[in-house]
């Protein structure tokens, strides 16, 4: 019989450490063992609000999962097992889309960011930027946070905030230039339409995780940074083929090409190169996909159900 799993059973058994441990294995199985994305599909806007479904298959081939989030929404997913004879749980799965939304970027860094990365700078304050930010110290042995975000009253709370919770030093930046003048690895985490970094920041050896623009009316980075990018990579070729705000208008206009693009499965299983030297600009484009939130609810719902969580859903 289905289970139905709170937020708060959820809670219980996330880490980012842990994401990110299960997502870097699930891209070594990626286009293996049944894995499956289906891409995101977005209902219109009515009334100010918006719904998301996002749909994948977890590696192994059993467990299916559909996704439903938006504006106003609450993050929900349904999860389907072949031998558990169809529905197995219902979860809100608010922590999962976060966490699993930080992982795939630090699954990323792992792969494409320097070794000796040290200063983390940061664009954006929304509730995607903290495990953004947590899953890249994960990574690396981050010493120095800087952020930026627009008004300074925001910039100071947030670089506090980060401070009390990592415990590593954090700095309010004046711009975003200056918040990027010395940085190693780089994040923009908003919901901009117009390029918050720009091209002309960029030291030799940044590693870039642009993880905003995952429609195509959002543009963070602009076409000088993705175009100086000695790798682009992105989670999944083809969700990224609709929806990636950085990438779809310059293959419009002929200055890109997709076989240029990377998917973090190929990197991670070594189909395609990751870093080579420590002068290459590298540029991960998240776009977050169902079979990430597949993949951890799987994980999640096994824990949970050991654990004797989650309330029996009726028939």
């Amino acid at each position: 019989m289905a289970v139905y799993l709170s937020r708060a059973d959820v809670e219980r058994f996330v880490s980012m450490a842990d994401a990110m441990d299960v997502l870097e294995k699930a891209f070594g199985r990626w286009g293996r063992d049944m894995s499956f994305n289906l891409e995101r599909r977005r209902i219109p806007r009515l009334a100010g609000k918006e719904l998301n479904i996002l749909a994948g298959m977890a590696p192994g081939g059993d467990m299916m999962g559909v996704r439903a989030s938006g504006t106003k929404f609450n993050n929900v997913m349904m999860l389907f097992s072949e031998k558990e004879g169809g529905l197995a749980c219902v979860m809100e799965c608010g922590p999962i889309s976060e966490y699993r939304t930080g992982a795939a970027s630090g699954v990323a860094t792992k792969h494409l960011a320097r070794e000796d990365s040290k200063v983390l700078g940061v664009i954006g304050a929304g509730r995607t930027a903290f495990p953004q930010i947590e899953a890249v110290c994960v990574a690396r042995k981050i010493e120095l946070i800087k952020v930026f975000v627009r008004t300074e009253e925001s910039r100071i709370a947030f670089a506090k905030e980060l401070q009390d919770k990592l415990g590593i030093k954090t700095e309010a930046a004046p711009t975003g230039e200056a918040c990027m003048a010395d940085a190693d690895i780089a994040i923009t985490s908003t919901s901009a339409k117009d390029p918050v970094f720009f091209g002309k920041w960029i030291k030799p050896g940044l590693h870039i995780n642009a993880i905003g623009a995952n429609n195509l009316k959002r543009r963070e980075i602009d076409d000088e940074t993705v175009l100086r990018a000695d790798i682009v990579a992105i989670d999944h070729r083809a969700q990224g083929q609709i929806e990636a705000g950085a990438i779809v208008p310059l293959v419009a206009v002929g200055k890109m090409k997709w076989d240029k693009v990377s998917e973090l499965g190929e990197i991670v299983q070594k189909k395609r190169p990751s870093r080579t030297s420590d002068d290459q600009v590298t540029l991960f484009h998240s776009l977050g996909l169902g079979f990430e939130d597949v993949t951890y609810g799987e994980v999640v719902y096994h824990r949970a159900k050991a654990a004797g969580l989650g309330k029996q859903l009726r028939d």
